[in-house]
């Protein structure tokens, strides 16, 4: 007489069954997505609790405060306007048909 499996037997038996497949399908599905033609090499590496960690820094007793006189804010406005329109004449070319003209 062949002995009759019980419910728990069998609702076992199912879940390892389910797990084992899903873990086939998702190891060929990183093996597919690990091929060299995809651009992926084939290895795996493992996380650390250096990987994880979070770098907090001590409060400050005073928060740094930037203050810029109004002289200096109208330099640094002037400043980069002229830097601007130096790039505009270095890619419309002028700069370089100007130096050409001084040699």
């Amino acid at each position: 007489m062949i002995p009759v499996p019980s419910f728990v037997q069998l609702l076992c038996l199912a879940t390892v069954l389910i797990l084992s497949s899903a873990q086939v399908s998702s190891s060929a599905q990183s093996r597919a997505s690990a091929h060299p033609s995809r651009g992926w090499l084939p290895m795996r590496t493992r996380r650390t609790m250096i990987d994880n960690r979070i770098t907090t820094f001590p409060q400050s007793p005073q928060p740094y405060t930037r203050e810029v006189s109004p002289e200096a804010s109208d330099m640094g406005e002037s400043i980069m306007d002229e830097f601007l329109i130096f790039l505009t004449l270095k890619d419309a070319g002028l700069l370089d048909l100007c130096l050409k003209f001084k040699r």
